[in-house]
């Protein structure tokens, strides 16, 4: 009991006491009732050291929770930052590797364009050497064509040593053939071109005929016929011709060849690329998410450490203000020791001190302790305690006239009574213990929920706006990848169409060929021999070569019409040479056309296997954010139940702890009052005695 307590205990047995008729040992009286209070501060201490060593088990209780929950804070943190860090290097792995490959493309693309360069300027000079050859062969054959058709004997041999009489023999039959100025210049250089090879070549082996060589080895032409040599030197432009084209046909392989190798380098360098940066997104989202999860998890951590705090702080202030209460009930178990000590010894040689007559006032102790019961239930609003002290004055008027013993009944009923408000004051604390506990509980279990959900609604944001954009990319790419189905479908098409007409082609001129050379076997065959009377004929037909040739024309003879075969042939080999040049273009074209046709095939699956890879990790991150939406919203359903049965349960514990009109406080003060007050009226009955 506090010194407060007590001093309204006093007061009241003070009170009670003036309304004795006699006092017979008031010394006495008083030593009782410091007994009492000695009594009732030691069973406060008692209950005070019960109730501490349940808030001791407590905050142990407490402490190892919170420390728990740092502990488990703390580790998360620990493991986040760890994949934060992680994922930061796998990042900036990512982007060095994606620089990388992004350099490696630059480099193929400049290597390609490089070489696309080398060839296009390799095929334009292709292109002009193949002009220049064709533009040789075109006067040849002319001149060829017409020396055929004079059929001359005297130009069956001529000496090609004297350049002057070969270029000057010549040039009169150019002039007789009408040749323009132009053909006539370029052809009359090519001969001079061809024979002053020609020469060197007689000259070096004349050297070496001088030391010893074989006589075979030393041959050379010293004569031939004119149509011959043409003929000898159209046959090299045509020689080099074919080379000329064999060349540029090896060096479109090999470009092709080094296209095709860049181009699978390029693709593959791209697909790597695109799941590099893949990779990349992934590593952000996951990044992203794991410091928003490391943001709530120091907000958690910290939360636990402040509520540790508090819990640290208010067991170390309640252990301080028990130690106090502690010391400070000795002191007053001690004053009161030494107080009824003295009172003890005092007492001991005063037998007038101790038996003292009071005087008669105006009651008995039976009215008292009736007076007593009344004005306690008065002062307390306590309907039982009127009831009791009716029941007390109607038993102190009655029961004596029924032989019975109304002290002892009164006695049973203010017992009775005690145990009563004692049980009704312990089944209160430990409401009030149950109310204390749950509502803290389930007020921290709210809170925890409603953070949990608000955590949710937000990740449930974040998961829907990157849905929506992942989403929206995945349509991107899937039309992307229509159009370019639809574009190869195309090229496909002109393609199939492009080759069948070439094929059709190429089968139409491989058989015109055959018939056309078949015709020309057929022909020489027929044709053929020593050619005199075609070079008689030949003579035949100019005046001016006449006058040259100096010889008169010889008699008419029956021969093959060889003349008219001849120029049968020769317009035959012209349409042969032709058709074979449109076969060798048409094939070139048909090359250059596949060619085209790969690079650009192969340029459309590059992108699509990259836009197909993007695609791929675009549907499984939308997979993976469906699933994540889908267990998110269902574990915010859960949260949502917990919250709404929390909410329910919080409704029933304030109902039930928070209705009434007074504190459990004032209700305990008022109860402990109404039991001091009856042991007061027990120990009045018990004095009468």
């Amino acid at each position: 009991m506090k010194p407060s307590a007590a001093l309204a205990f006093l007061g009241l047995c003070c009170w009670s006491g003036l309304t004795e008729q006699v006092l017979a040992n008031p010394i006495g009286d008083v030593l009782k009732l410091m007994q009492n209070l000695r009594d009732q501060v030691k069973a406060d201490g008692k209950a005070d050291a019960k109730a501490y060593d349940k808030f001791k088990e407590w905050c142990a209780d407490a402490s190892t929770s919170s420390n728990d929950a740092v502990r488990t804070a703390t580790g998360g943190k620990a493991r986040l930052e760890a994949s934060i860090t992680k994922l930061t290097s796998d990042i900036e792995t990512a982007d060095t590797q994606i620089d990388e490959m992004a350099s490696t493309l630059a480099e193929l693309e400049a290597e390609a364009k490089k070489a696309k360069a080398l060839r296009d300027k390799e095929h334009a000079d292709f292109l002009e050497d193949e002009k220049d050859l064709m533009v040789m062969i075109e006067p040849f054959q002319r001149a060829v064509d017409y020396l055929e058709k004079q059929g001359s004997a005297a130009l069956a041999q001529i000496d090609t040593k004297n350049m002057a009489t070969l270029v000057q023999t010549l040039g009169i039959a150019l002039d007789a053939a009408s040749f323009s100025a132009s053909d006539r210049s370029k052809l009359l250089a090519l001969v001079q071109s061809k024979q002053g090879a020609e020469d060197e070549d007689a000259e070096a082996d004349a050297a070496l005929s001088e030391l010893g060589a074989p006589e075979a080895a030393a041959y050379t032409k010293s004569s031939g016929n004119i149509v011959a040599i043409l003929e000898d030197m159209m046959e090299d432009s045509k020689t080099q011709l074919a080379k000329l084209r064999k060349a540029e046909t090896s060096a479109q392989h090999e470009y092709n060849l080094l296209k095709s190798s860049l181009d699978e380098r390029t693709a593959e360098n791209k697909k790597d690329m695109a799941t590099q940066k893949g990779d990349l997104a992934k590593a952000k989202q996951e990044k992203a998410e794991a410091e928003g999860d490391l943001q709530v998890t120091i907000k958690d951590m910290d939360r636990s450490k402040n509520e540790l705090g508090t819990v640290q702080a208010s067991c170390l202030q309640t252990a301080s203000d028990y130690e106090h209460s502690v010391a400070s009930r000795k002191e007053e178990l001690s004053a009161l020791g030494k107080a009824m000590s003295l009172l003890e010894e005092g007492a001991g040689g005063s037998a007038s001190f101790i038996q003292v007559r009071a005087t008669a006032l105006t009651s008995s102790p039976r009215s008292q302790v009736a007076l007593a019961v009344k004005m306690l239930a008065k002062k307390h609003h306590s309907a039982a305690l009127a009831q009791l002290a009716s029941n007390v004055a109607s038993l102190f008027r009655h029961g004596a006239a029924s032989g019975a013993d109304p002290f002892a009944k009164v006695k049973g009923l203010i017992k009775d009574m005690i145990f009563k408000l004692e049980k009704e004051g312990l089944v209160e604390s430990k409401e009030k213990a149950y109310c204390d506990r749950e509502l803290k509980r389930s007020g921290m279990k709210y809170e925890d929920l409603t953070d949990d959900v608000s955590k949710m609604d937000a990740k449930i944001d974040a998961v829907a706006s990157r849905a929506v954009t992942v989403k929206g990319e995945i349509k991107k790419l899937q039309e992307e990848l229509s159009a370019l189905a639809k574009e190869q479908a195309g090229l496909d098409g002109i393609r199939a169409d492009a080759h069948a007409e070439y094929e059709k082609e190429k089968a139409e001129l491989k058989e015109a060929l055959h018939g056309i050379r078949s015709a020309l076997d057929v022909l020489r065959d027929y044709y053929g021999g020593d050619g005199g009377g075609a070079a008689a004929a030949m003579l035949q037909k100019d005046d001016d070569f006449d006058a040259f040739v100096q010889q008169p024309a010889p008699p008419h003879k029956h021969s093959k019409a060889e003349n008219a075969g001849a120029s049968v042939i020769k317009f035959l080999e012209n349409i042969e040479s032709d058709t074979a040049d449109n076969l060798s273009k048409l094939e070139t074209e048909e090359a250059d056309a596949k060619s085209g046709y790969d690079k650009m095939s192969t340029e459309i699956s590059v992108t699509s296997g990259g836009t197909k890879t993007e695609l791929k990790h675009d549907e499984q991150a939308a997979k993976s954010l469906d699933t994540t939406m889908a267990e998110v919203q269902s574990d915010e359903e859960t949260a949502n139940s917990e919250i709404r049965a929390v909410e329910q349960y919080l409704a029933r514990l304030k109902s039930r702890c928070l209705g009434k009109t007074d504190s459990y406080e004032e209700r305990a003060k008022r109860r402990a009052a109404e039991i001091e007050g009856l042991k007061e009226a027990a120990a009045l009955l018990a004095s009468d005695e």
